[in-house]
């Protein structure tokens, strides 16, 4: 609400020293501080957890692949024509009666898509059509921030139609080419 500017955003100085802030006691300043703390230490623990892990799962990634022998090949030599497409560019707002749509943010470390838990949007039967996924399908965010970019996904069975919006890219496998989506 005080941020000023267009370009280049911030907060002049006479803004800030009029920003009204709550002062209680000194004391439970200094013990609202020390369980603030608290909680970053644990926050900083985790994180390193979550990296190591990283880390670890990088390495069995490379360890795997190398023990496991075969050939190499190039990605658009093993999928089937048509096997990469963008997804849907959809307008307008979720509602409750449309079709589960794939977004970058539901999609993490190749975990399974949940239908359930997604934002649901109007499409027709065409688009319902075309860019519908299936049970194996892997999603990838093609575009997005850095943060989100690469995020991977793989489609497990869905009880209803599921889309996938325009920042995601599918690849569907050929079962026979050789690739597994996990």
């Amino acid at each position: 609400a005080n941020v000023t500017g267009t370009a280049s955003q911030g907060i002049t100085r006479s803004r800030l020293l009029n920003l009204p802030v709550l002062l209680p006691p000194r004391r439970e300043q200094e013990e609202i501080a020390a369980v603030l703390a608290s909680v970053d230490d644990t926050i900083e623990a985790a994180t390193r957890v979550v990296e190591q892990t990283h880390r670890v799962r990088e390495g069995l990634i490379e360890n795997l692949l190398g023990r496991a022998g075969g050939d190499t090949a190039r990605l658009g030599d093993v999928l089937p024509e048509g096997a990469i497409r963008n997804g849907i560019r959809h307008v307008g707002t979720e509602d409750a009666d449309g079709i589960p749509l794939v977004r970058t943010r539901d999609l993490g470390d190749g975990e399974p898509i949940d239908p359930t838990s997604l934002k649901r949007v109007v499409v027709d039967e065409r688009d319902a059509d075309h860019f519908g996924l299936v049970a194996g399908d892997v999603l990838l965010t093609r575009v997005n921030s850095l943060r989100l970019l690469g995020g991977v996904g793989v489609v497990g069975g869905a009880d209803e139609p599921v889309v996938y919006d325009s920042n995601v890219m599918r690849i569907r496998l050929d079962p026979t080419g050789g690739l597994v989506p996990g």
